[in-house]
Order: C-alpha cells, then sequence, then structure tokens
C-alpha cells in the first residue's frame, strides 16, 4: 500500500519508533531522511529497497547512532536515539557495513570478533563460551587465528557478521549483505540469516534474497517511505516497483 502520513502505534514488542523523523549529514544542507515515520515489532525482517541514493543506508546509520536525527523522534528497543543515550543504544543495535573491510580492522579473526565484548568489559570466560559458540553457528572454526587481511569475501563476510552476533543484539541492520559473495557463500549467508530470531532491517538490491529472508518490505524513494508491504510478494511485480526507481 501507498503511505502518505503514516502514524506510528505503540506496543510492549515494538524495536523501532519513528515519528516524523528527518537526517542531515550537514545541518545547513536538505535532509537526506524527511518525515520518516514507520514501526518495527519485534522479530520482523524487513527488506528495505529503493534506487541509489534513496537514503537506505543512511536510515540504517541512523538506527545504529551514527547519524541522529535532526527533527522527529526516533528510538530503538525503547532508547531514545540522542547522543546522551549512544552507549545503550550501541549494545541493542549491531550494523553490518556494505564493504566488510570497512568493518574488520583487529589482526586476526578471533580479536575482531572479541573486540565489542572486551571493549564493554565482559569477563573472559563468558567470552570464551560465546565466541565458541558463534563460530559455530557462523562455521569460522578453524579461522580464529588467520589474519584478517588473508580471508576470503565470503569469511569476511562472516567474521565481520559474529563480531556483531556475539554482542546478541535486539536489532539487526544489513546493508548490502550479499555483495562482494559468490554465489555459494551467498547462499550460505541467506541459510545463516533464515535460522537468526533477531529483528533484521536488510538494505538490497538483492530481491531474490529479501524474497528468501523477509517478511515486510519497504521502498524508500526520496528520502520517504513510499510503500509499505506485508511480505516481500511485492518484489515480484516491476510494475508496482517501476515508479519507485526499481
Amino acid at each position: 500500500m501507498i503511505i502518505e502520513e503514516p502514524v506510528p502505534a505503540s506496543g510492549p514488542g515494538m524495536i523501532i519508533r519513528s515519528c516524523r523523523v528527518a537526517v542531515r549529514y550537514i545541518p545547513a544542507e536538505e535532509a537526506v531522511l524527511r518525515d520518516l515515520s514507520f514501526t518495527v515489532e519485534a522479530g520482523e525482517r524487513i527488506a528495505l529497497v529503493g534506487a541509489n541514493g534513496a537514503g537506505k543506508s543512511t536510515l540504517l546509520l541512523s538506527l545504529s547512532g551514527m547519524l541522529l536525527p535532526a527533527e522527529g523522534r526516533l528510538s530503538v528497543a525503547g532508547i531514545p536515539v540522542r547522543r546522551d543515550r549512544l552507549g545503550e543504544l550501541r549494545k541493542k543495535t549491531g550494523l553490518l557495513f556494505q564493504n566488510p573491510d570497512d568493518q574488520l580492522f583487529m589482526p586476526t579473526v578471533e580479536e575482531d570478533i572479541c573486540f565489542g565484548p572486551r571493549n564493554y568489559g565482559m569477563d573472559e570466560r563468558t567470552l570464551a563460551r560465546k565466541l565458541e559458540a558463534v563460530q559455530k553457528n557462523l562455521g569460522l572454526e578453524g579461522l580464529a587465528s588467520r589474519t584478517v587481511h588473508r580471508l576470503s569475501g565470503g569469511e569476511k563476510r562472516l567474521a565481520a557478521l559474529a563480531g556483531i552476533l556475539i554482542m546478541e543484539p535486539d536489532l539487526l541492520l544489513l546493508d548490502e549483505p550479499g555483495s562482494f559473495l559468490d554465489p555459494a557463500a551467498r547462499r550460505n549467508l541467506i541459510g545463516i540469516l533464515s535460522n537468526l530470531k533477531t529483528t533484521m532491517i536488510i538494505a538490497t538490491h538483492d530481491f531474490d534474497l529479501a524474497r528468501r529472508l523477509c517478511t515486510r518490505t519497504l521502498v524508500l524513494q526520496g528520502g520517504r517511505i513510499r510503500v509499505d508491504s506485508p511480505g516481500s510478494a511485492l518484489l515480484e511485480h516491476e510494475e508496482l516497483l517501476e515508479p519507485w526507481g526499481l
């Protein structure tokens, strides 16, 4: 359905509430996102689609607290997206960048995966248990001591994802997760994501990935949500996507 002026509701299972949010990279510039109102319930998997420049990555950055709203109200897991709440917010969200080389910065896979929990003071016994579990779930056993720059594209993607999942976020934000992957690595990633219970927003041009994973589709155009559709059936209909540059 086409959305003109959505009004967010409230609910006990709400993960995201956005009410007339505007986001700017520079205060004097035009807003990249404007009048953005929507909600996301726990367990939903949202396909966030739109042409290049629609504002998909900007929305993910805003939900993770890397960009702050210039107008409106935005909250994640009940935490307002404000400068004084960023520490709490970042324990609740995990952002997977489009390029894993922008995310992996420690010398070895194990050090990179463990950076977040150690930074937040997790004790080493708990950390070792969580590290073993996340490596097993993602098929990264045997890579712990590997240097990051020697990993394949698929291995880098999984190592970056492991560093997020070990923090057990309430909200997983994925920016083009299938990019840089060969078909086998992409299928593996889809299988891993499909088994997660975490609420997800997936910004993607990969409609096949979105159809396999997502329970709802949001179409961004010009920094606004133009379509909010249940499921992913919308992505099958070219005539419905064409007006939005898709």
